[in-house]
Formats: structure tokens, sequence, C-alpha cells
């Protein structure tokens, strides 16, 4: 984790956002899954500011920055969510609110193009885990043999167990003729 004391008032006061629990709550989350650590940078920020220094790649485009200040970073944070290629998230952010499920997969795929796919494959596990599995059936097949197995013995009486005669003794007679083969 690479903020500061007091970096999360800095950035939403630079880039002129609203400092609601849920943004705060949010760039928390951000810091805890970065995808680099590079020296005052704890968004994943691309954005070369004065002199800042190449850091680690993020994307086949992005490279994250070491800043040399936490107002230089503050300062980067404003121009890379203002620069408009991540309209989801500026819209969430400006709004306060960027834990909506509503707007949350606009929010993870501008998260993908910045680069922060840490942070977006913890968000896109929250807000849209994967379906479980389907169940797993096994002995399907046999169902029927053992429905009509147990309701002759103990509920329909004679009638089912004649029936159940009479249908082995027709599956004898086919498997003679070599058309069905019986266990």
């Amino acid at each position: 984790m690479s903020g500061w004391s007091g970096w999360i008032l800095e950035f939403l006061v630079a880039a002129n956002l609203p400092q609601t629990d849920e943004n705060v709550t949010f760039l928390t989350d951000w810091v805890n899954h970065e995808t680099a650590t590079c020296h005052n940078n704890p968004v994943d920020l691309s954005r070369p500011v004065g002199n800042s220094t190449n850091c680690q790649k993020l994307t086949a485009s992005r490279t994250a920055q070491n800043y040399t200040s936490h107002a230089q970073a503050a300062s980067a944070f404003d121009l890379e969510l203002t620069s408009g290629n991540f309209p989801n998230l500026l819209n969430a952010l400006k709004g306060g609110t960027p834990l909506d499920k509503g707007p949350m997969q606009g929010v993870i795929d501008d998260l993908k193009q910045w680069g922060a796919t840490k942070f977006a494959k913890y968000l896109t596990g929250i807000y849209f885990p994967p379906p479980p599995p389907p169940p797993k059936i096994t002995g399907f097949h046999k169902g029927w043999a053992d429905l009509q197995r147990s309701l002759g013995k103990h509920r329909l009486g004679p009638k089912v167990r004649d029936t159940i005669r009479m249908d082995t003794a027709a599956l004898r007679q086919l498997e003679r003729a070599r058309k069905v083969r019986i266990r």
C-alpha cells in the first residue's frame, strides 16, 4: 500500500469530488487492491506529470508513475480522472456513490482501462460473482426403474407388479430376437 495519511482527502479535493463515506470507502478499497506499488501513487496512476518517472507497466498503453510529491500525485489523479477516458468512474465519484450496483459494470470497465486490474477483479467478485456450478446428477437413468420397483412393491399393489412382470417378459422376448440387451 503506497498511500499516505490524508491522501484520500487530498485526491478528492484535487479532483473536486464530494467527500462522501462511499467515495472514501471506494478509494480505500482501491489502495488495498492496487496493481502497482509506485512512489506516491496509491491508485495505479499512469498520467505523467512534471518530472514523474515510469514505474510499472499496467496495460499495453499505460505505465504507472512514480511521483515526486503528494501534490503531484493528486494533480495526476485529477488530470487522469477528468481526461475523458473514464466517464463511468468519474460520474460515479462525482455522484458520491461509486459503490452503487447500477453503474458498477461501467466503473469496472473504466478501472480495467485505467490499469487497476486487481481492483476491477475484486469489485467483479463482489458485484458479479460467478454462478455456482450446476448440480451433478448421478444415477438419473436408473430413477425410473427404482420408482417402478418401489411403487410396485409397496404402494400400487398387484396391477403394477403385473405390469412390471409383463414388461420384463416383453424385454426377454426382444432380447431373444437380438433387438434389446438386458443386463
